[in-house]
């Protein structure tokens, strides 16, 4: 069996990035399988994060995937005026793909492959705030299409089963499946970790806690800087290191990690609070490990 997987999503989306690279190594530790898996990516991904997958997949570079190219361009007028798939299906038939996995794009159902989407979260039914420029009965609408568009979906959780059965027609419910995300630290590295000192390496003091996510918005970093705050107001001297990308691609900008760095100048926390950025995984399991703890505030996980 040939099952794709169409990387239709942005270059710096880590957490997507993390959870096919787990998902993926998980599916190598299985010694009798028949499935193949090719991963379609755009012409200008980057090597860095090909070179995540290339263990465990075929990969396949597309222009119809790189943005504002001439077959982008001509896959969206074909989509949007006549909802025609050609150019994709086309792609898929040529590579004898059976299967398309983990699906976010508006593909049709079809006689040469079945298509399982994949929804990770409605969060912006719960947090419309962050989605100032979103329609939520647009956005359902568009998700409701892609569903009914599906042999079978993909929920990452129950709350967002949940949310599936709310927002899908009903004779769709029972296309929802639950794969629950599955931290997956790669066992292949696991020998390097003892051999790399992050306390010296980031220059960091011998104790800290340690909160690893990107800094999007419902990461909720502030409600942790704010505690740091009040504890150093009350002489404990805590600190606190954190690690991911500083962009959000939703927002494309980096105007919320600037104003979570500017609460740290202004609040002089500076020796309490490192922000470390995008940094290798290996680093972030010795972090992990070397730290008090792992803080995860999240508005949303």
């Amino acid at each position: 069996m040939k099952v794709a997987i169409w990387f239709d999503a942005p270059h710096d989306y880590y957490g997507g990035i993390n959870y096919f690279k787990n998902l993926l190594y998980a599916l190598s530790k299985i010694k009798k399988t028949e499935v193949e898996v090719i991963m379609f990516f755009s012409s200008d991904m980057v090597e860095e994060n090909l070179e995540l997958f290339r263990p465990y997949a075929k990969l396949v570079k597309t222009k119809i995937l790189t943005k504002f190219s001439l077959l982008w361009f001509l896959h969206q007028f074909l989509f949007r005026i006549f909802g025609s798939d050609a150019l994709i299906s086309m792609l898929f038939r040529s590579n004898s793909i059976d299967v398309v996995s983990h699906s976010w794009s508006k593909l049709k159902l079809n006689n040469h492959y079945k298509i399982i989407s994949w929804i990770p979260d409605f969060q912006y039914l719960h947090l419309p705030e962050l989605f100032p420029n979103l329609d939520k009965t647009k956005e359902s609408k568009r998700w409701n299409k892609i569903i009914s568009n599906s042999n079978f979906v993909i929920l990452s959780s129950k709350d967002s089963f949940n949310d599936f059965i709310s927002v899908a027609d009903k004779k769709d419910h029972h296309k929802g499946k639950i794969l629950n995300f599955v931290s997956q630290p790669n066992i292949d590295k696991s020998n390097r970790i003892a051999n790399i000192d992050v306390s010296i390496k980031y220059n960091l003091g011998k104790y800290f806690f340690y909160l690893p996510n990107q800094f999007w918005v419902h990461k909720n970093h502030l409600s942790v800087f704010k505690a740091i705050k009040t504890l150093k107001e009350n002489k404990k001297d805590i600190m606190l290191v954190c690690s991911g990308e500083l962009k959000d691609h939703r927002l494309n900008d980096s105007s919320h990690a600037k104003e979570l760095k500017n609460y740290i100048s202004y609040n002089k926390l500076n020796e309490n609070i490192r922000i470390l950025g995008k940094i290798d995984y290996i680093d972030v399991l010795n972090l992990m490990k070397s730290s008090v703890a792992v803080i995860n505030p999240s508005l949303f996980e």
